[in-house]
């Protein structure tokens, strides 16, 4: 049986919430540092009912900055992402 796909373990890596509250949301994962560092220039995509992940195929290189401030009774998220040809 194949083994579904799965990203690898990161840290320093950008995410945003896509479509939360609606029928189909995802949460979208780019780039980040392995434990020994490597750096990832990938893209994942995790369907939030489902639980399944998937990668999304890019033929650039990616570097991405995300931030996020809380407040009271709103929640915003930047995610701003640079690519570059591959």
């Amino acid at each position: 049986m194949d083994q579904e796909p799965w990203p690898v373990g990161r840290d320093n890596h950008a995410a945003v919430c896509l479509g939360y509250g609606g029928n189909h949301p995802q949460l979208l994962v780019t780039g980040g540092l392995t434990k020994n560092k490597k750096v990832l220039n990938d893209v994942w995509v995790l369907d939030l009912k489902a639980w399944k992940w998937r990668q999304v195929r890019i033929m650039l290189l990616i570097n991405s900055i995300a931030s996020l401030q809380l407040m009271p009774d709103h929640v915003f998220l930047s995610l701003i992402i640079v690519a570059s040809a591959n």
